[in-house]
């Protein structure tokens, strides 16, 4: 059960709550999810309510207006063709974790539950990019602005960086000697130059930063790609099997492509796969 997941130190996919009956009704063009309130059924979403004797009614007469939630589908399929084991994604993988006692309780032989392979296509064009900024699949996962800054930095002329960083040091010890004289004879400007060294120190930083700023938009094209890149391998920041189907790989490659899909997919990996395209 959920509980006894949680107390295990893990998470329950589908939380339910203790008044929910497990099934959606067809309603007016609806589909609606049926509660039990201690007395009647209600309709979520509307007035309506029905006694036990009107739902099994439902169920004798009209059965094709019921459906099953996430919970109860599982047990229903497997009742209806007993299933020997079930591949699923993350997400169906995790509903199972959560019905074990609940097919032990109407006798319905569990399935062996087995994650589906899980794959990225990493095309041609894309490896080119990869290879080309020295980045990893999993580097993509974050902010594109953030990689493209940490990419720049890495990239940044370090003879500039390394003068500007010298010149800076050379003003800051000018200043310091300055100081030191100064205060020497008058007391009450040490303050004074504190403060003027604070400002012309960070003005120093600004001109560096505004410097990269300079440099980082003259690359386009790192931006360009980067973001190619991000967009093709995380579309909507997700993985590309939550997004894309295979409509678009048939028509670029052909109907080879399955072919080919069926020969590098290792489908007792549970890891997450890269497959090279091109």
């Amino acid at each position: 059960t959920g509980k006894t997941l949680e107390s295990s130190g893990y998470h329950q996919q589908v939380v339910k709550s203790e008044d929910a009956v497990n099934l959606f009704l067809e309603m007016d063009g609806k589909r609606s999810a049926l509660k039990w309130n201690g007395e009647s059924i209600q309709v979520e979403r509307s007035d309506r309510r029905l006694t036990r004797e009107e739902l099994n009614h439902i169920i004798e007469n009209e059965p094709e207006r019921l459906s099953p939630n996430v919970l109860l589908l599982p047990l229903m399929r497997s009742y209806l063709f007993p299933t020997a084991a079930y591949i699923g994604g993350p997400g169906e993988v995790s509903y199972y974790a959560q019905l074990k006692s609940v097919f032990d309780f109407f006798d319905i032989p569990m399935p062996v539950v087995y994650p589906r392979a899980s794959i990225s296509l990493i095309e041609d064009k894309i490896r080119q990019v990869l290879q080309k900024y020295s980045l990893e699949f999993i580097d993509l996962f974050q902010d594109p602005e953030i990689l493209i800054n940490s990419i720049l930095k890495e990239k940044f002329p370090d003879p500039l960086e390394n003068t500007l960083e010298k010149k800076r040091n050379e003003i800051l010890k000018i200043l310091d000697s300055l100081e030191q004289e100064l205060v020497s004879s008058e007391p009450t400007l040490k303050q004074n130059l504190e403060t003027t060294k604070g400002k012309i120190d960070y003005e120093l930083k600004r001109l560096g930063e505004k410097l990269f700023q300079a440099y980082r938009q003259k690359d386009q094209t790192l931006k360009e790609q980067v973001y190619k890149a991000k967009n093709n391998l995380f579309p909507n920041n997700k993985l590309q099997e939550r997004v894309l189907n295979l409509s678009p790989y048939l028509i670029k490659y052909g109907f080879g492509f399955v072919d080919f899909l069926y020969n590098k997919v290792e489908i007792e990996k549970i890891d997450h796969q890269l497959i090279e395209v091109g």
